[in-house]
């Protein structure tokens, strides 16, 4: 009964919590302007939206993360759930906004499994035109 309880108290608590969370970070967004105040911006957003990340609520985190731009929290997300498809369309939708030199930049600086999963789905993507 008392998990029945707490289940149905996590849904509610869960929209109040991103609700606060996009009206915090609506407000910091001016610190994203001042760049002697960016890094406490880039701070502030990231605990903001992590913890919806470890508490499972990765469709929260990335509305959040999409909203206040966090590229970093969308790649990794990306990257640790193995959705190459998701990442592929911020790479699309954010072509503009440096995505994916942000992702290839991470990719070579942590390699391994994240690079490897990457070539595979542009393999897959691109099939003949990596050959040529």
């Amino acid at each position: 009964a008392r998990e029945a309880e707490e289940a149905a108290l996590r849904a509610p608590v869960a929209e109040a919590a991103a609700a606060l969370a996009d009206c915090v970070l609506w407000d910091a967004e001016a610190l994203a302007a001042d760049p002697a105040a960016r890094s406490v911006y880039e701070r502030l957003r990231r605990d903001t939206i992590q913890p919806f990340v470890d508490e499972g609520q990765t469709e929260r985190a990335a509305a959040l993360a999409e909203k206040f731009k966090d590229f970093e929290l969308l790649i990794e997300m990306c990257i640790n759930n193995n959705d190459l498809e998701r990442l592929y369309s911020y790479i699309e939708k954010y072509s503009n906004e440096g995505f994916a030199e942000r992702v290839f930049a991470r990719l070579c600086e942590r390699g391994g499994a994240g690079r490897a999963l990457l070539l595979r789905g542009l393999g897959a993507r691109c099939g003949g035109a990596l050959g040529a």
